[in-house]
């Protein structure tokens, strides 16, 4: 069995080396898309926190408001409550 020239196995390498060239320029390009989905997502991620913390502060609002209707609604309905009674006493007085 004999041994390659020298001369084809430098062509083996050289076509060896340009296939694994080739196949690192598509790692480094996948690599390059990979870093740019990522940057990407870490921006939608950092406007999805800002949106939650907007919409938590809305909520708080949101709830200091229903707190102060229902504490309003408690008062009229206590204030018509007083009027119906003293409205049903002058009644009582007037056919007394």
């Amino acid at each position: 069995m004999t041994e390659p020239s020298f001369t084809a196995r430098i062509e083996e390498l050289t076509t060896q080396n340009a296939r694994l060239t080739t196949e690192l320029e598509q790692w480094k390009m996948i690599s390059s898309q990979a870093d740019m989905a990522k940057c990407q997502l870490e921006a939608e991620l950092e406007a999805d926190r800002s949106t939650i913390v907007a919409l938590r502060e809305e909520n708080i609002h949101i709830r200091q408001i229903l707190k102060f209707a229902r504490t309003s609604a408690m008062n009229l309905i206590e204030s018509i409550n007083d009027i119906c009674v003293e409205s049903v006493d002058s009644a009582s007085d007037i056919c007394e």
